[in-house]
């Protein structure tokens, strides 16, 4: 979290869009059942109205999904990032300065360029699934 608390204003906004998006399976749920009790008028120019009514109110809330996931990735994904950033040059430098120390690693003949490349991309990978996905379902649902 240390590592993480510059970037509240984003974490903040995109928790926002991530209870928006928890709200949206409810309305949608919402906006069927009432379409579905309309089926049930017997007056046909009166069904046909409600039908229309109902159906660009569900394609309102439709468009509306859109914007809500764009806050909730865009917002979740640069606050990934840059943590994932923050902890590479961690690796590189600062007080822990792990390939530095570890000046062993590359002298067995077993580990070459690749893994320690892999390592490298593999610790980015970890924060930024711990990020961006992990946050966003905690708070969407």
């Amino acid at each position: 979290m240390k590592l993480n608390s510059a970037e509240w204003p984003y974490a903040l906004l995109g928790s926002v869009g991530s209870i928006m998006a928890g709200v949206l399976n409810p309305i949608f749920a919402l906006i069927i059942s009432e379409l579905l009790a309309v089926y049930y008028i017997q007056d046909k120019e009166k069904m046909q109205k409600e039908v229309q009514k109902y159906v660009l109110i569900y394609v309102g809330v439709g468009v509306i999904t859109i914007g809500i996931y764009l806050l909730q990735h865009y917002y979740f994904g640069i606050v990934g990032e840059n943590l994932t950033a923050r902890v590479r040059e961690l690796m590189f430098k600062g007080e822990s300065m792990i390939f530095h120390k570890e000046i062993n690693l590359f002298k067995r003949r077993q580990v070459g360029d690749t893994f320690v490349s892999n390592c490298y991309q593999m610790n980015g990978q970890d924060c930024i699934m711990l990020t961006k996905y992990a946050l966003f379902f905690i708070i969407d649902n």
